[in-house]
């Protein structure tokens, strides 16, 4: 909103401005869309370092079956919002990382324990797979120190071993 009274104040045309929405492409790694299987819509929001970041991507998600795939270096953020939040738009989390047990147990204490654990992204993301879940949505919440050099490569790999899944 901010950008469109700026673009307003400086004389932008309303049709300029809407084009300029319509054709935005969504940044790497936040909330990208860039797969689908059959009915599942994979999601690449592996920017989410944190709590709070995830919140946006699980927020986003009514009435459909999401599989969420977090977990990663835990940075020991208060989790009661990410929790709730789960809780009311999610139906699996997927855990992996340094982080599992943590989130593992904050879930539970939150009444969420449709929890699964997996040793690696990969077998998180054949874990989703296999689930059929509507969306698959990587917001790790989390660094990616653990398994990762960054978020980067997380979400480079998520992405990759996704696209060859479908091929």
């Amino acid at each position: 909103m901010c950008s469109l009274i700026v673009a307003k104040l400086e004389g932008i045309s309303t049709e300029k401005i809407r084009q300029a929405i319509m054709t935005f492409k969504v940044p790497e790694h936040r909330m990208e869309k860039f797969a689908q299987m059959g009915k599942t819509v994979f999601y690449n929001d592996s920017k989410a370092t944190n709590p709070e970041a995830s919140l946006v991507a699980i927020n986003s998600f009514n009435d459909c079956d999401v599989s969420l795939i977090a977990g990663g270096r835990d940075k020991n953020t208060d989790l009661k919002e990410f929790c709730d939040a789960i809780k009311k738009h999610i139906k699996t989390v997927i855990l992996i990382g340094e982080a599992a047990d943590r989130f593992d147990e904050n879930l539970k204490k939150n009444g969420f324990d449709n929890i699964i654990r997996e040793k690696t992204m990969q077998d998180a993301i054949d874990k989703s797979i296999e689930l059929n879940p509507d969306v698959v949505l990587l917001s790790p919440a989390c660094a990616s120190f653990d398994m990762f050099s960054g978020y980067e490569e997380r979400g480079k790999v998520f992405k990759e071993y996704v696209l060859s899944k479908i091929k």
